[in-house]
């Protein structure tokens, strides 16, 4: 009924004021953020699938294996567009 919009004392502890963080300490904060949310979702999606599809241990880890193949495939394509991408930011915009 009475709610405030008052955030509380501890709540206002926890935050980090804006002003402290440097561009480049909030680039490596996300691009940290970015690299465990996407080995996750990898590990979610691709590894964990392919650990349970066979029986022998063996067989478990070759699917693995090749998997952790693949995220470097992907990996070294991504380096690869952003390469591209820098190479020629000048002449697009």
């Amino acid at each position: 009924m009475g709610t405030s919009c008052r955030t509380s004392p501890s709540a206002r502890s926890l935050s980090i004021p804006p002003a402290s963080l440097s561009n480049t300490t909030i680039t490596y904060l996300i691009a940290g953020g970015v690299g465990v949310v996407s080995v996750a979702l990898w590990a979610w999606l691709i590894a964990v699938p392919a650990f349970t599809a066979y029986q022998r241990w063996w067989q478990r880890i070759a699917a693995v294996v090749m998997s952790v193949y693949v995220l470097a495939a992907m990996v070294a394509m991504g380096g690869l567009i952003g390469a591209i991408f820098l190479w020629y930011y000048d002449e697009i915009g």
